[in-house]
């Protein structure tokens, strides 16, 4: 099958020129895209940062752990198994894509919000026909809105992310729809009867293991330079001093090394 794929410089590139934009074009709204704020706990709690830090940190060490099994098999096959598992994790995690997101609303004169929910074209959450709020909890969602924000500040981020995630490729391997031709990785979803539907009859889909390498190095280096970015640009921030966000006041706390929020009237 053939597909673009970019190479990892430019998709380290296409990170950092978003942390970028926003140091030289809205520095004051910098700390609002990077802090999560759970506007559902009283004013003074601790935040849960704490949570997605602990996400962050797993996700590492799972991707640490299996990078070292990988190394120490010779199969092919095995290790271009660890490559997908890996690449899946990624491509999947919550994070990054939510900051990225809240850093082209502040780019695009919108406010940041922690969770991610289908907004209108003026970056308001909008309901569906039950008077409910959406929340885009799928990969290939959260990148549509996040090409759809860069395209309109001209950043490249949006673009990348559209080529380093393969939908089928995921959903072949988490739902076990695929197996191997030599050293082809075959979707057998639109081929095997058991899972086939009828429009998809027609659709093949396959990745030799060349581009799964080269899919699993754009998203190790998408990875790499956000957490290399996001922790520079958090590090001037956690000083004991006030410093305002979109929701508010933050404090950070050197001795719990936690931080704590409040809105402006409850100061």
């Amino acid at each position: 099958m053939d597909i673009e794929i970019p190479n990892k410089d430019e998709v380290g590139l296409a990170v950092a020129e978003v942390f970028d934009a926003v140091y030289k074009n809205e520095n004051e709204w910098l700390l609002s895209s990077l802090l999560p704020i759970d506007r559902k706990l009283s004013p003074g709690y601790k935040m849960i940062t704490y949570v997605v830090e602990d996400e962050m940190y797993e996700l590492c060490e799972f991707l640490n752990g299996f990078n070292e099994l990988a190394k120490n098999t010779n199969n092919e096959h095995e290790q271009v198994r660890i490559k997908i598992l890996t690449y899946c994790h990624i491509m999947e995690a919550d994070f990054p894509y939510t900051v990225l997101w809240n850093m082209l609303r502040v780019l695009n004169k919108q406010k940041c919000i922690w969770t991610f929910y289908n907004c209108d074209d003026d970056g308001e959450p909008k309901l569906d026909k039950n008077n409910n709020l959406t929340v885009l909890r799928f990969s290939l969602e959260k990148i549509n809105v996040i090409n759809k924000l860069s395209k309109k500040i001209n950043l490249k981020i949006g673009d990348i992310l559209l080529k380093i995630w393969q939908s089928e490729l995921r959903n072949a391997f988490s739902h076990s729809q695929y197996f191997w031709m030599g050293t082809t990785f075959k979707v057998s979803n639109t081929i095997s009867p058991l899972s086939r539907r009828d429009s998809d009859i027609d659709k093949h889909f396959s990745y030799t293991i060349s581009q799964i390498e080269e899919l699993q190095s754009c998203a190790s280096s998408y990875l790499l330079t956000f957490i290399e970015s996001y922790k520079f640009a958090m590090k001037k921030y956690k000083v004991e001093s006030p410093h305002k966000i979109h929701d508010g006041i933050v404090y950070w706390d050197s001795r719990l090394k936690s931080w704590k929020w409040y809105e402006k009237d409850a100061i």
